[in-house]
């Protein structure tokens, strides 16, 4: 027997922002029967097949610095580079662009770091694909 992920959850200072912020930027959406506010102490998003969600949690001990989790992405349907553009005019910031090394491009939005990566298999550190 094994059993599922079902919900990625995540600490954050503002879950209400945060949902926004990784809505726009994933597609998924707020369960229709629960959805978010403002003032909720969380923040839950739907993947379109309903299998996994993001939970975003208010804590009072939140990290400032790096975190530990980061979601890596692929465009589904632009240029890795246009999909920066894209991520960042939604608010993200650049943190380390290593495009040019085919490596990732680290994206960073309150507390969450994510990772754009290129449609195409991506080069680790070890020259591998």
């Amino acid at each position: 027997m094994t059993s599922a992920i079902h919900n990625i959850n995540i600490d954050c200072a503002d879950p209400y922002r945060l949902a926004l912020f990784w809505g726009e930027v994933t597609g998924w959406t707020e369960d229709p029967d629960n959805g978010n506010a403002p003032d909720d102490p969380e923040a839950l998003l739907v993947s379109p097949d309903r299998q996994l969600h993001l939970l975003f949690i208010a804590g009072p001990d939140v990290k400032a610095g790096k975190n530990r989790l980061h979601l890596d992405l692929r465009p589904t349907d632009r240029t890795r580079d246009d999909e920066v553009t894209r991520l960042l005019a939604l608010g993200a910031s650049l943190v380390d662009d290593r495009r040019r090394t085919r490596h990732q491009l680290i994206i960073g939005k309150r507390a969450i770091f994510g990772q754009t990566i290129p449609p195409l298999p991506m080069i680790n550190s070890h020259g591998r694909a």
